[in-house]
């Protein structure tokens, strides 16, 4: 038992060192300072590189469930998605019926296609930046496309490993534009922090936001390290969407290589003649719960 619970510890250590150092790296390529960037990707090679995070995380997975870094998702977006009526039950998807379109982004492995119960509620595609399972298809979220959309898109412990703060917003609305208008959710889990200890989130803002892309809050459930929520697309034009779309695939205006770090970024030089194009952040990075212990998560949209 001593030994499962050190080879236990040491995979979380594990993890947790690889989400820093992508944090890191993600500050390096905004900067564009190369020498920075090779160190870091040296820094990860030492400790595995992502075959071994996620190789950690599956086998962490499928060891116990409930705590961060162990979360079995599956089990929890299906329960509630069969309290909330959208599939098994008479009215909901699946068990003899139409079965639900799944999307799992971040996927270590399509668990929903291991249970044949599971198998029966849902038609699911898992997939991942840089797969490493045979049962998920490796793919980059944002560039990802679809001919039809999907009843259920997850987000499972996917945005906080994300560095960049602004691509955490575009990943919020290209959820929304992957689930179906009017009927569609996206589930999107989240370590505690990221909204009970940290200077610029909060769960208020946080749904101030999933409004604003033109959803709502079905639900949200705690654990003792996770929050969970289960929003519906409303089908509505909102940010992201009209005239003046917020893109996808366009990058995101330069930002500072510290600005998780909360620092004040320096200012890039122009060229001759260059025209400076601004655009105003409906949710710009501002503090909203100051402290000195506070962690710097953020999403802005």
């Amino acid at each position: 038992m001593m030994k499962l619970k050190l080879k236990l510890k040491k995979r979380e250590e594990m993890i947790a060192k690889f989400h820093e150092l992508t944090k890191q790296l993600a500050g390096a390529v905004e900067a564009h300072d190369e020498e920075k960037q090779e160190k870091i990707k040296d820094e990860m090679k030492e400790i595995g590189g992502i075959e071994a995070y996620q190789t950690a995380s599956r086998l962490g997975t499928k060891t116990t469930r409930g705590t961060h870094g162990r979360f079995a998702s599956h089990n929890w977006v299906t329960r509630t998605l069969i309290s909330l009526g959208i599939v098994g039950g008479s009215g909901g998807r699946g068990n003899g019926k139409k079965r639900a379109r799944l999307l799992d982004v971040g996927s270590l492995h399509n668990f929903y296609e291991d249970d044949p119960k599971l198998r029966r509620l849902f038609k699911s595609v898992a997939i991942d930046l840089n797969a490493q399972d045979s049962t998920v298809e490796e793919h980059d979220m944002m560039e990802f496309e679809s001919v039809k959309c999907f009843d259920v898109v997850v987000l499972s412990l996917v945005m906080n490993f994300e560095g960049n703060a602004r691509k955490r917003g575009r990943m919020l609305i290209k959820a929304r534009d992957l689930s179906v208008p009017g009927s569609g959710v996206v589930c999107v889990i989240l370590p505690r922090a990221c909204f009970e200890n940290s200077r610029y989130m909060t769960h208020e803002l946080f749904r101030e936001m999933v409004e604003t892309v033109g959803m709502e809050v079905m639900k949200m459930n705690q654990t003792n390290r996770l929050s969970l929520y289960v929003l519906r697309n409303k089908g509505e034009k909102k940010i992201g969407q009209g005239p003046t779309p917020l893109p996808f695939s366009s990058p995101s205006p330069p930002s500072s290589p510290t600005e998780e770090d909360g620092q004040t970024p320096t200012p890039r030089p122009r060229r001759g003649g260059e025209r400076k194009e601004e655009r105003k952040d409906r949710f710009p990075k501002k503090v909203v719960s100051p402290g000195p212990n506070r962690n710097n998560f953020t999403i802005i949209l």
